[in-house]
């Protein structure tokens, strides 16, 4: 199995992030155990492939959080992820539940707009990268389904999120 991790750099006069492949790590064929250094203060997308498997991607944010509040938009570090996911999608004709989730912030009103919002704005991106807009769903759940707690500002930024679900035929 081979893990491929790319590091993430946040551009913020262009829109996008720039990916740089910083190392890839053979896993040990009897307990798929890896290692690798990584420097704190950077945020890493990851990828494992294996024929047969299916593939699964990721980040790794080894910084601090600073995930937008009230905001539906796209942050930059998020397009490498959503890009591998789109493949993903398109590859294997998935039926995908994108449901988006806040913090407990302001008014529950608004927070279930903002969270239908951000499911949107996925939805928008994976269609633009060729997703069939019939197998996307979208659903908002406001702060009804918080992950962490929102008494911290961490938990809160936790909270701040958008799911893909994988959906039966």
């Amino acid at each position: 199995m081979i893990f491929t991790l790319t590091h993430l750099i946040e551009q913020t006069q262009v829109a996008g992030s720039i990916c740089t492949i910083i190392g890839e790590a053979q896993s040990d064929p009897a307990t798929g155990n890896f290692f690798i250094v990584l420097p704190l203060g950077q945020i890493y997308g990851y990828h494992v492939d294996k024929n047969e498997y299916f593939p699964i991607s990721g980040t790794i944010d080894l910084r601090k959080t600073t995930t937008a509040v009230a905001e539906k938009t796209l942050l930059p570090y998020s397009i490498p992820e959503l890009k591998r996911d789109a493949a993903i999608i398109n590859k294997h004709d998935l039926i995908v539940q994108i449901s988006g989730h806040t913090d407990n912030i302001g008014d529950s009103v608004f927070n279930m707009k903002l969270s239908l919002g951000r499911a949107n704005s996925v939805k928008s991106f994976l269609t633009e990268q060729g997703c069939k807009e019939d197998f996307l769903r979208i659903r908002g759940f406001g702060q009804e389904k918080p992950v962490s707690d929102n008494k911290t500002e961490e938990g809160r930024a936790k909270n701040r999120r958008v799911v893909m679900k994988i959906l039966p035929r």
